[in-house]
């Protein structure tokens, strides 16, 4: 995907997607499905979950990747691409990957995981 001179591919689970806006498009109770997720939540995140609800539904419609980025996201992608994966280390082919302070047996350091650590907070500090 290329937007203001980058290049960003987002590494994503194409058949997932039509799969999701499929049923989306044909379950009568989603308006009320959505209605509950977003209960109880902030302004922001509601706008966050209906703009990824709509890129996606427009992208799996007309068969084509999520251009539409605002400024930050393009940052974000940008130091994904250039603080994150270069710092998965291949240490022996196929086998064992490293990633700060982490070894898998495969390359499967998720940026939701490693990167973003689910969102998730301990004692004012990330995970």
């Amino acid at each position: 995907m290329a937007q203001n001179g980058h290049n960003f591919g987002l590494v994503a689970n194409w058949q997932m997607q039509v799969d999701f806006v499929k049923e989306m498009l044909e379950d009568s109770k989603f308006l009320e499905k959505l209605v509950l997720l977003t209960q109880g939540l902030d302004k922001e995140s509601i706008t966050t979950i209906y703009r990824v609800i709509s890129r996606l539904r427009i992208a799996v419609c007309n068969q084509q990747n999520i251009t539409q980025l605002n400024a930050d996201e393009i940052d974000m992608l940008h130091r994904i691409h250039t603080e994150f994966y270069p710092n998965i280390f291949e240490i022996l082919p196929g086998q064992l990957y490293y990633y700060d302070g982490y070894y898998l047996p495969f390359q499967m350091f998720h940026e939701s995981v490693f990167w973003y650590h689910l969102g998730l907070s301990v004692r004012g500090g990330y995970l």
